[in-house]
């Protein structure tokens, strides 16, 4: 009985307008939250177009008020945080569809005139004879109206719609020709496990508590074995892995192991490490497919054998090593890590360095995620890349990116790479880039997978056709790479991984 009430009480309050309003606005929201993981998924191109019309038409004046929040959300106090942008979003937008839908029924012919849809009665009426009389011709102009209004409000959204993705048409340049000459290599792709199998690898319960665990199952396809000799997920993702590289035009990957967090030079899995992939797991994958992985070593320096570690990968044959501050507590720039960075410059091994934020793993703190915290490798004379160049998502307080722009000044052996920096909530992070010749020549191509690009975000700096193709492409290397060629990525970050690492030819 109460539930039957409260329909009855919500359907009463639609069938004021402004309720009606509201409710348009709350569907506008849905969808575009749909329109987002669709385009994280890999979304069918006719359901693409059925949400971009309700967004573009009916669903228009919510979705010019999120995009406004947004374009200054996290560039002052207090607009920062995801959560506060979406309560602001939340509330906000209601408020905007009621009053623009408002002011369009108003804006009408023949509101301010009288007549038909005037205030006063058309004076050819005559005597009303009874009040039954009167309501009929009152009831049909009303509704008359609201379908010349509907109509009016369809056709100028559409018009609206169509002149934002006009923008994004004028602004897209010509694809980047990819290097033919050289392999075409991401520099910075991740393997992951559960521990499932044999592989050595942890994932702690917090971790898989975390967004990301379940995010990353329903992205990869991932299923839990239920039964005895169901596959594991660590095999799962080893397949998924060869799958994507080898239907992408991505020739090798480099390959990432993940050390964990360490106690008195001791690795601890119990209470402070998050996740954790071995580095002889990664090897024993990369001898599988020496064609499609590059092998790159994840060392913690604080661990008490770091040096006789990096002496292993690099007799493995490891060209690089991966460092992540934030996940790893560990301060880059501490003067004990110099032995290990000189034998790094030694072996001539590169190496990486986690720089900006970090949101999908449990961390200790951003404060060494600065890439000012690199200058002592620098000094000497390691090449180094700064992964993510210390960039952040666009709400984030944080940003890091000035650091490493001015680093590239003063340090010829500093890059960056441009994994994650096409996801949904980074959309901030490559016009910026671009904007900047000289970091950007140092940019090395790179994924992050398996997160995935969102070519959704990029709107207004492509073509309709080319949003459409890369929100439905499924292969998240195809997509990053085709993303950033149509983004603007010069033809020089398509090879820089293959020269740092002394590839000169395909064979």
């Amino acid at each position: 009985m109460k539930h039957s009430k409260l329909i009855q009480g919500i359907l009463l309050g639609l069938r004021h307008r402004r309720s009606k309003d509201a409710a348009v606005s709350i569907a506008t929201l849905v969808v575009g939250a749909v329109a987002l993981l669709g385009a994280d998924y890999g979304i069918p191109i006719w359901l693409q177009v059925f949400l971009y019309l309700w967004l573009l038409t009916v669903g228009l004046p919510t979705t010019l008020t999120v995009l406004s929040l947004a374009a200054v959300w996290g560039r002052f106090e207090p607009f920062y945080g995801m959560n506060g942008f979406m309560v602001v979003s939340f509330l906000a937008a209601p408020v905007v569809q009621v009053l623009v839908m408002e002011r369009l029924r108003r804006w009408r012919p023949g509101a301010d005139s009288g007549g038909p849809t005037g205030k006063e009665p058309p004076a050819s009426q005559g005597p009303v004879s009874s009040s039954v009389d009167a309501a009929t011709p009152l009831k049909t102009s009303n509704r008359e109206a609201c379908m010349k209004t509907n109509r009016r409000n369809f056709l100028l959204g559409l018009g609206g719609g169509g002149a934002m993705l006009a923008l994004g048409a004028l602004r897209q340049q010509g694809p980047t020709e990819l290097p033919t000459d050289v392999p075409l290599i991401d520099f910075h792709a991740h393997l992951f496990g559960v521990g499932d199998s044999d592989s050595g690898c942890f994932l702690h319960d917090k971790q898989r508590r975390h967004w990301t665990f379940d995010y990353l199952k329903r992205l990869l396809g991932l299923h839990e074995p239920e039964r005895p000799g169901d596959e594991s997920i660590d095999v799962q993702l080893v397949r998924r892995l060869v799958e994507h590289v080898g239907a992408s035009s991505v020739d090798r990957i480099v390959l990432q192991a993940w050390d964990g967090r360490y106690t008195n030079g001791k690795l601890d899995l119990e209470s402070t490490t998050s996740l954790y992939v071995p580095n002889r797991y990664m090897f024993k994958v990369v001898a599988q497919h020496p064609e499609l992985f590059i092998p790159c070593a994840s060392i913690n320096p604080k661990r008490s054998d770091a040096l006789e570690e990096l002496e292993y990968c690099a007799e493995q044959g490891a060209p690089m090593v991966k460092i992540h501050p934030p996940t790893m507590d560990v301060d880059p720039s501490n003067p004990a890590f110099l032995p290990f960075y000189r034998l790094c410059r030694e072996r001539n091994i590169i190496l990486m360095v986690h720089t900006g934020m970090e949101h999908a793993a449990d961390i200790v703190g951003l404060e060494n995620c600065d890439p000012q915290k690199l200058v002592p490798a620098l000094e000497l004379g390691c090449t180094v890349v700064a992964a993510h160049v210390g960039y952040g998502q666009f709400y984030d307080r944080e940003d890091f990116y000035p650091s490493f722009e001015r680093l590239v000044q003063q340090y010829s052996n500093l890059y960056g790479d441009s994994s994650i920096l096409g996801s949904m909530l980074r959309w901030r992070n490559i016009p910026r880039l671009l904007d900047h010749p000289l970091a950007l020549s140092r940019m090395i191509f790179g994924t992050d997978y398996p997160f995935a690009s969102n070519a959704l975000v990029f709107w207004n700096r492509l073509s309709p056709a080319t949003l459409l193709a890369l929100c439905a492409e499924r292969n998240l290397f195809e997509r990053d790479l085709q993303l950033k060629r149509h983004l603007g990525f010069p033809a020089s970050h398509f090879r820089l991984g293959a020269q740092l690492l002394g590839l000169t030819s395909k064979g």
